[in-house]
């Protein structure tokens, strides 16, 4: 099991994820926060389409803030293209 971060969701069985790391990446394709008190790094290149069966649980929310700066970090990632 890998956590993700659900992006975006499109309807009840689809969704865009970008998977999370604790190891200490750096650069344009990675995305670090703190989360649950520990340092996250969403892999922003492994955005993709998930079904929503591969979902097991919740186990919290990502802050405004975060949230926020990592829509920022994937529009500039796009925008680089």
């Amino acid at each position: 099991m890998r956590p993700i971060i659900v992006f975006k969701k499109f309807s009840s069985q689809v969704f865009w994820g970008i998977p999370l790391t604790t190891k200490n990446k750096k650069g344009k394709f990675y995305f670090e926060f703190e989360f649950l008190e520990k340092k996250q790094n969403a892999i922003l290149s492994q955005l993709r389409l998930f079904d929503a069966k591969r979902l097991d649980r919740k186990i919290g929310l990502m802050t405004e803030c975060d949230f926020y700066k990592l829509e920022k970090a994937i529009q500039k990632l796009m925008n680089d293209f």
